[in-house]
């Protein structure tokens, strides 16, 4: 509590024991490894003091699991034997302090725990078409459903929406009920009555269009489409191809209403995980749910989490901490203020090892699996486990050469099996398309056949080419991401279940 001047107040702080689990990469666990661990408390990182020793009698496997995301070919740097001498002398040294206390633990006492990977899905049998309605009314399944639909109708399901031959549809306007809106769950099953899920992108606070006209039922933004992020993707001669496919504005449109539509700034992240107040960045992130629910939007394109690696990364004011433990308690918090609101989720990203901003869309990033597993997946595994964000953002980048939309072991092994994330999962937008392709690369884009696969369930924002692929990929068994009907149907059924949930 709020302490007056002179009043003392005694706290109890807690935390598992295999917290302070390691990650032995020959092992593929987290392991507990003998000695003694020194618990410090302190005002900062620079003044801590001792205040009690946890020894542990023997080596312990705390977690295991199975290797991920190889590639990396180069060899972790290790402390010189000089450094963990100076360690194990301080740590020796705690017994003679009086006033410490040690706590003794066997390890025979401590369970070993094991994650239980999935099999391949097996293919629901071909059933008669069913309306949602008789889902949402609870008289037929999401697999009833499922079992409904043609092949092209499951992979729209796995794309984001999109207008044949409509360039606005890819730059502006991407959201029939929310003007400004960055994208949509797909529309080309309207004839079932299916609902759709609208997106709205961040980062402090909700980014959509202050003016806009309603046109053929739809709202459209009247800020200019080639502004904000496209600006930044495409270089000149893309810009300009770009506004030359612009349509011109209907006779309907000129003469439109111009309607208007402001929103709510909430701190940047740095400044809110800056507070270590997660009671604050869940007011925070109430906000942002009562503003969601007030526009029609269903998923929040934030927060970012992602760890401040360097300096030069120009949307580390995006990000939290160069922490992962802070990362994820502060998006967990603002997750729980988003979530209090019915249909409303947050979309936590960009998951993950994005350490740029500059060429993000064609930067590979190599890395060891220990570093992997204990700073560029524990804020999210934090974030996921404390507050079931309703959807996770994968990232432009590649690790160990293999992108992270398309990576199996990220985003079903970790995500899914590991961590028990059920919500959806989607790209960042035209990963699996050749939109930015000005920026030179010796990596391919990615593939939203590859998507399905993996377990990312979404491509967006959307493209024919995307439902293409998918549909390619399940004819052809040379096709580098070749799926089965069941795999497609297991990526569609999460969709299903997440617009079910959120469309209210």
């Amino acid at each position: 509590k709020e302490l007056a001047p002179g009043e003392k107040q005694e706290l109890t702080l807690t935390f598992s024991l295999t917290d302070m689990a390691s990650y032995d990469e020959e092992k593929s666990a987290y392991v507990l490894e003998q000695g003694d661990y020194l618990v410090r408390m302190g005002s900062c990182s620079d003044n801590t003091e001792v205040c009690g020793v946890v020894r542990l009698d023997q080596d312990v496997v705390a977690y295991q699991v199975k290797p991920i995301c190889p590639g990396w070919d180069f060899e972790d740097l290790k402390p010189d034997a000089a450094v963990r001498n100076d360690e194990r002398a301080v740590a020796a040294g705690c017994d003679a302090v009086s006033d410490v206390k040690v706590i003794t633990i066997h390890g025979t006492d401590v369970k070993t725990l094991s994650a239980s990977y999935r099999g391949e899905p097996k293919e629901l049998a071909a059933g008669e078409a069913v309306s949602w309605q008789e889902v949402k009314a609870g008289t037929k399944s999401v697999d009833e459903f499922l079992a409904g639909l043609s092949v092209e109708q499951t992979a729209a399901l796995c794309v984001g929406n999109y207008s044949e031959g409509d360039i606005q549809s890819v730059i502006g306007n991407a959201c029939a009920k929310v003007a400004g809106g960055a994208g949509e769950t797909t529309r080309h099953l309207d004839s079932l009555g299916l609902d759709t899920l609208s997106m709205a992108d961040g980062p402090a606070g909700l980014r959509l269009s202050k003016e806009y006209k309603l046109v053929g039922g739809a709202a459209k933004s009247s800020d200019s489409a080639l502004d904000g992020v496209f600006r930044d993707l495409m270089d000149e001669e893309q810009m300009k191809m770009m506004a030359a496919m612009m349509p011109q504005p209907s006779e309907e449109e000129l003469k439109a209403t111009v309607y208007h539509q402001y929103c709510i700034a909430i701190p940047i992240g740095t400044g809110l995980a800056q507070s270590f107040n997660t009671e604050l960045c869940e007011v925070c992130g109430d906000i942002v749910g009562e503003e969601m629910e007030m526009f029609g939007v269903n998923l929040w394109l934030a927060p970012a989490l992602n760890i401040q690696r360097s300096p030069l990364c120009g949307r580390n004011f995006e990000y939290y901490s160069e922490d992962p433990l802070i990362s994820g308690k502060i998006a967990a918090a603002i997750t729980r203020g988003v979530q209090r609101h019915k249909g409303c989720g947050t979309t936590i990203k960009h998951y993950a090892a994005n350490n740029q901003e500059t060429n993000r869309y064609a930067s590979n990033s190599i890395l060891s699996e220990r570093a992997l597993r204990e700073i560029y997946l524990k804020g999210f595994e934090i974030c996921v486990k404390e507050s079931a964000p309703e959807a996770v953002m994968t990232s432009y980048n590649l690790i160990n050469g293999e992108h992270t939309c398309n990576s199996y072991d990220l985003l079903t092994s970790v995500l899914r099996d590991e961590w028990g994330y059920e919500g959806v999962v989607m790209t960042d937008w035209y990963v699996t398309s050749d939109m930015m392709r000005g920026q030179a690369s010796v990596h391919p884009f990615g593939s939203a056949a590859g998507c399905v696969k993996a377990g990312n369930h979404l491509s967006m924002a959307g493209m024919k080419s995307d439902v293409e692929d998918i549909l390619k990929a399940l004819e052809d068994e040379s096709h580098p991401y070749h799926l089965t009907k069941a795999q497609l149907q297991d990526t569609a059924r999460v969709v299903l279940k997440s617009v079910l949930r959120l469309a209210v």
